[in-house]
């Protein structure tokens, strides 16, 4: 899992598509789902937009970017252990990224979902815990945000 997204950087390279393609054997990627979940995700899609993502991540997601981040910031990520863990996106990444934010520290919390299950946190289709997920992103906008909730 984790040496999935750390290879993912291969992409960036002049030979990134045509090593997915071969890793993958196919112009498409495909991501086992259930039907009632495929009626609202693509389970199928072209390999030509990963080494675009991996650019977009490596030119982008740097410390001043995420300095210049000011805004009140709730990061609600799946971690349960080394083994139970987002397999989308790298937790470690979103952790270092949490700790380059410009916003203060009163105004940001992170918190992982061990239950959860999914990537998808917040979608019953995929999560395991969207009760959990649906109650501390209320205590935050209420406590940390200071929306008016009834």
């Amino acid at each position: 899992m984790r040496s999935t997204i750390k290879t993912a950087k291969l992409l960036d390279d002049p030979w990134g598509l045509q090593l997915a393609r071969l890793v993958k054997g196919s112009d498409f990627n495909e991501i086992e789902m259930s039907d009632e979940r495929k009626a609202y995700w693509y389970s199928k899609y072209r390999i030509e937009s990963l080494p675009h993502l991996q650019a977009f991540v490596h030119y982008t997601m740097r410390p001043g970017t995420f300095r210049a981040v000011k805004a009140p910031v709730f990061l609600g990520y799946y971690y349960k252990n080394e083994e139970e863990q987002d397999k989308v996106v790298s937790v470690e990444a979103m952790l270092e990224m949490y700790q380059y934010l410009g916003t203060p520290d009163s105004l940001k919390q992170k918190v992982a979902f061990p239950e959860a299950k999914d990537h998808i946190l917040a979608n019953p289709l995929a999560s395991k815990d969207v009760e959990g997920v649906y109650q501390a992103t209320r205590r935050f906008l209420k406590e940390v945000v200071k929306l008016p909730m009834r």
